[in-house]
């Protein structure tokens, strides 16, 4: 084993100034929002008539149809199902800039919101949020990248573990990851992570070189 650690999760806390719209006084904060982010944001930002909005809240179920593979169908139905909320709308942004613009809506509005990774964790309002709140997912942000000297691998938080094994292979490297493929990375990292690899290198989280925190659009 070439030991790979982890580097870069991506948040944001701050923006530059925006210029909001009045909406309807009968809207929620979170309608409010999404109102505002899909006027702004029309490609990123769905609703629970879109398919996107689906994949995103059903912890990419739709993937796995595609695949037409019941077994794996199964498992990510039974891990995700008390997990399916519905939010007001998904807001999926793929960079920094985007994100950090929706968390300054997010305070404007008074708006709750929710934070998903992989959407692996059965409990119900631990990675999404009901018609109250915002989900913010992180499916867009699915870089994987060696570094020059191999030593690290830099890895977005909307990958599950399963696209880093599959990017790794004919590589001659692995990393100290999570047991399932369907598993993501933020929760499991955040969580420690228990991995074959532990044995010897500890858990995931203890492998990580950096994590990559943007408090500005200047990131």
């Amino acid at each position: 084993l070439s030991g790979i650690v982890v580097t870069a999760v991506l948040s944001a806390t701050a923006a530059s100034a925006l210029t909001y719209q009045n909406v309807s006084e009968g809207y929620s904060p979170a309608d409010k929002t999404c109102d505002y982010l899909h006027r702004t944001f029309p490609d990123i930002t769905s609703f629970s008539n879109q398919s996107s909005y689906i994949v995103d809240n059903t912890s990419k179920i739709m993937n796995l149809h595609a695949n037409q593979d019941s077994s794996l169908l199964f498992l990510l139905d039974f891990w995700s199902a008390a997990s399916v909320l519905n939010p007001a709308c998904v807001f999926a942004p793929s960079g920094a800039e985007d994100l950090a613009i929706a968390v300054k809506a997010l305070k404007y509005y008074g708006s709750p919101f929710a934070i998903r990774g992989g959407g692996h964790m059965p409990i119900g309002d631990s990675n999404n949020i009901n018609s109250t709140g915002v989900l913010l997912s992180s499916s867009g942000f699915k870089r994987l990248a060696l570094s020059p000297d191999s030593s690290t691998l830099h890895v977005g938080p909307g990958n599950h573990w399963g696209d880093v094994y599959n990017f790794l292979n004919n590589t001659g490297k692995s990393i100290v990851g999570g047991r399932l493929g369907v598993v993501g990375i933020p929760g499991f990292i955040t969580g420690g992570g228990i991995s074959f690899f532990s044995w010897k290198y500890g858990w995931s989280s203890a492998n990580i070189a950096s994590v990559t925190v943007c408090l500005t659009v200047k990131c």
